[in-house]
């Protein structure tokens, strides 16, 4: 599955639509992306607890609309989105 992100095609290698898919995420993985997908829109916490790599975070509304970024999230790190959101795709830092 592709996604347009800024006029970038981003490849997803990891879907994560459950709770369970939510809670490992990227942990333990070689750098990939993920799309995380909420029933709901909501504030989001994320952590990179044993992710050995930096990644970006965009967050996007109902419409997929990019309503947040947090760039060059650091290994070890918890991180609140200030928004709400629908959709969050994590991808490698650049």
């Amino acid at each position: 599955m592709n996604i347009q992100l800024n006029n970038r095609s981003i490849k997803i290698d990891k879907v994560c639509d459950n709770i369970v898919s939510q809670a490992h995420g990227l942990m333990f993985s070689k750098k990939k992306t993920a799309l995380f997908i909420f029933k709901t829109p909501r504030s989001i916490t994320i952590h990179t607890w044993f992710m050995f790599y930096p990644i970006d975070l965009f967050f996007l509304d109902e419409q997929k609309n990019i309503i947040e970024v947090k760039k060059n999230m650091k290994p070890f790190s918890i991180y609140q989105s200030k928004n709400k959101a629908h959709f969050l795709v994590e991808v490698p830092s650049e």
